[in-house]
């Protein structure tokens, strides 16, 4: 039987795991593989959609999923936290001692973003790495410094150009944000 174990249930995570049982389907059918996730909470947070909290388009409560309700129901889903790979034994350890097998193992845990490595950050910056750090919504920091310098190119997710509220660290999409 072909184990696979994917560690992290984020967008990448979950996204493969989907993919490969799609692709994997008749030898699952079978009992020839499995595919598990890994996911520490169990809760899917769409970070991506945590700059649209700081355009005040979006609530971060409806940023947040059950890992479940996005996978298909042919992915196993392990909540808990990786605590051990032993790459000899090909066995993954998870905190509370449950270990799984595998025989492909895929990392797929995000980046770890340390914002409170640099110097001012959280006191002068602002930033999109976490639903509490956006909800400083950009309209204020246009209240604040009066203006926006706006900036041609490519948002993500497609069709907006961005702005910076000079001395303010923040960037928005300028046709919704309103000037004083």
């Amino acid at each position: 039987m072909q184990r696979i174990v994917v560690l992290g249930g984020g967008v990448g995570g979950t996204l493969v795991a989907n993919l490969l049982v799609r692709k994997l389907k008749s030898e699952i059918d079978r009992g020839n593989a499995s595919v598990t996730v890994v996911d520490e909470k169990g809760e899917h947070i769409y970070q991506p959609g945590f700059m649209y909290i700081a355009m005040g388009n979006e609530k971060p409560e409806r940023l947040k999923r059950s890992e479940r309700s996005l996978l298909d129901d042919r992915v196993r889903l392990e909540v808990g936290r990786a605590a051990k790979i032993d790459v000899e034994k090909r066995t993954v350890s998870l905190d509370g001692d449950r270990v799984l097998d595998y025989d492909q193992l895929i990392l797929a845990t995000g980046s770890r973003i340390v914002p409170e490595e640099i110097e001012h950050f959280e006191t002068e910056a602002h930033h999109f790495y976490s639903a509490e750090a956006v909800t400083f919504p950009l309209r204020v920091c246009v209240e604040r410094h009066g203006q926006l310098n706006c900036m041609d190119g490519p948002a993500p997710h497609g069709a907006c150009n961005f702005c910076h509220a000079p001395g303010s660290g923040a960037v928005g999409d300028p046709r919704r944000i309103a000037a004083p």
